[in-house]
């Protein structure tokens, strides 16, 4: 049997399979809607895998936009309580070390032994 036998014995097989004798099989537009949803699932530029894709970016932004607003909220209402003058004088000594002309701070850190 050559090779050209052999491909259409294949092709013949094919052809006729049970599957391939259904008329809505056989039907033009439905071939070519069977192509155009694997041409849009997988092969056009906004496949399903960028779309997958763009989703969790979607959602791992979104996570961090609430971290964001609870981080602002915080910070909003750091200032309030800081807007008046001894708070700011007391938050500017314990938070950021800062101190009167007249006086020294020390700062005493540990270091960790190694064993």
């Amino acid at each position: 049997m050559s090779q050209q036998e052999k491909k259409q014995s294949l092709f013949q097989r094919i052809k006729n399979a049970p599957f391939f004798q259904k008329k809505w099989v056989r039907n033009k537009y439905t071939i070519t809607l069977f192509i155009f949803f694997i041409y849009v699932l997988l092969i056009d530029e906004n496949d399903i895998f960028f779309i997958i894709k763009k989703q969790r970016t979607y959602s791992k932004l979104k996570g961090q936009h609430e971290s964001m607003l609870d981080k602002y909220d915080t910070v909003k209402s750091q200032l309030r309580k800081l807007s008046h003058e001894s708070q700011l004088e007391s938050y500017a000594r314990s938070e950021k070390y800062f101190k009167a002309p007249d006086e020294d701070i020390f700062v005493i850190t540990y270091k960790e032994k190694k064993r």
